[in-house]
């Protein structure tokens, strides 16, 4: 007899609706099939489960009887589709590793493990009000005294004040026209959040490791980057340089990952599993593709799988995730008009996110010379913007009040080659 249709005739003999609804249709196979979308149709008709008489009536399946108890039945039903979904997997894996192919092979391999941790998706569990209280409590007593900032910080504290810091589940999309800064923007809160203990995980697909290293030093020390670029530094910042990349604390501890422009969501996720990161940045997700990449996909299509992926992701891992993307046009100069509306190819980008920050030229008499950081979706309805400098001679990224503007006109760097 099959493991679904006594996994239904469990579910009919305990009256456990929720597992009914919880168990996704594909789990089920074949005549299961027929079995399951009676049950399903009755329950959502009348509101009840139906008998085992009726079922076996109305569908013409005998329903086993059943003695162990339902959890049983239910791990016995996500143990075949494992074994189901890994078989498919096998041989095509096998192909690839004959034909040297790693890049499949590392895809299948991501498919592979991802469908062993996904066997029984964590969080589904129900939960008691007085269980999911406790964590109201926990958190509360975590927050005491920070001013109500957990988890990972941005290294602004108006930004932070705002978001409370970024948590194990957020999805955090900064959004803005091209040459506005958003690479170093991010760097700039992963070199804050590495400096902090975190464990960072930088991926980009438009850049290598070097040129990220390189910002990552201008950011550091606050040299301008340009200059560094071009090895217009005086010897006494190279040696500063080369003190730090050589013996920073916990360098280990910050990883970049360049993926190109091909690459898929898989590939990111291999590597978070490898390194075990508190923190992943991806700058340029628009580029990435979603694993499943089906033929003839619209730009549209792939960006929206690719953040299905990475949702799902983010809530399975429970790390904060940083990602870049771009505005359209329709966003006006320096990103003024910004909105959710238009944020460039999917609207899955805003619907994902649990934050989505918009990055503008700022307040500055020299607009260039500054950005602000504006809230187009809060996690809580949060709203509001911070300004900051963004001046590279000297590098100065720092958060200020529109009354501590002063004119910006040293921050017109003629050379804006650094700038994405």
């Amino acid at each position: 007899m099959s493991d679904g249709l006594k996994l239904l005739s469990s579910i009919i003999a305990t009256g456990s609706s929720r597992t009914l609804l919880d168990t996704e249709r594909a789990l089920f196979i074949g005549e299961e099939q027929d079995v399951y979308d009676f049950v399903r149709a009755h329950l959502r008709t009348h509101r009840v489960l139906p008998q085992t008489s009726t079922v076996q009536e109305e569908t013409g399946r005998r329903l086993p009887t059943v003695n162990e108890p339902l959890e049983y039945y239910v791990d016995q039903v996500y143990a075949r589709d494992e074994y189901t979904q890994i078989r498919e997997r096998f041989a095509p894996l096998r192909e690839a590793l004959s034909r040297r192919d790693m890049e499949t092979s590392h895809s299948l391999i991501a498919q592979l493990s991802r469908v062993s941790r996904n066997r029984r998706q964590p969080g589904r569990e129900a939960m008691s009000l007085s269980e999911a209280g406790a964590q109201v409590i926990e958190r509360l007593e975590r927050t005491r005294g920070t001013g109500g900032v957990t988890g990972v910080t941005s290294g602004w504290e108006g930004l932070d004040e705002i978001t409370g810091g970024y948590q194990d589940n957020d999805l955090i999309s900064w959004v803005g026209r091209p040459s506005l800064g958003k690479t170093y923007l991010l760097l700039k809160q992963a070199a804050k959040a590495h400096a902090d203990g975190e464990n960072v995980l930088f991926v980009t697909t438009e850049m290598g490791q070097e040129q990220i290293a390189r910002r990552y030093g201008s950011i550091a020390l606050g040299i301008n980057p340009t200059l560094l670029k071009k090895n217009m530094i005086s010897t006494h910042v190279e040696r500063r340089l080369r003190n730090m990349f050589t013996s920073m604390a916990g360098a280990e501890r910050f990883q970049i990952f360049s993926v190109g422009m091909k690459a898929n969501v898989s590939s990111v996720e291999a590597f978070m599993q490898e390194f075990g990161p508190s923190l992943v940045i991806i700058d340029g997700v628009y580029l990435l593709r979603p694993t499943d990449l089906g033929r003839n996909m619209s730009k549209v299509d792939k960006i929206t799988g690719v953040y299905d992926e990475l949702k799902g992701l983010n809530l399975e891992a429970k790390v904060p995730m940083l990602l870049s993307t771009q505005l359209n046009r329709a966003a006006g100069k320096g990103g003024k008009d910004a909105s959710l509306e238009n944020i460039g190819f999917a609207d899955a980008i805003g619907t994902h996110s649990s934050v989505v920050l918009a990055v503008k030229t700022g307040p500055t008499e020299n607009p260039m010379a500054s950005r602000y950081l504006s809230f187009l979706k809060g996690r809580e309805g949060e709203s509001g913007q911070i300004a900051i400098n963004f001046k590279f001679a000297p590098l100065d990224m720092n958060e200020f009040t529109p009354e501590e503007t002063e004119a910006a006109s040293e921050g017109s760097d003629a050379n804006l080659d650094w700038m994405r």
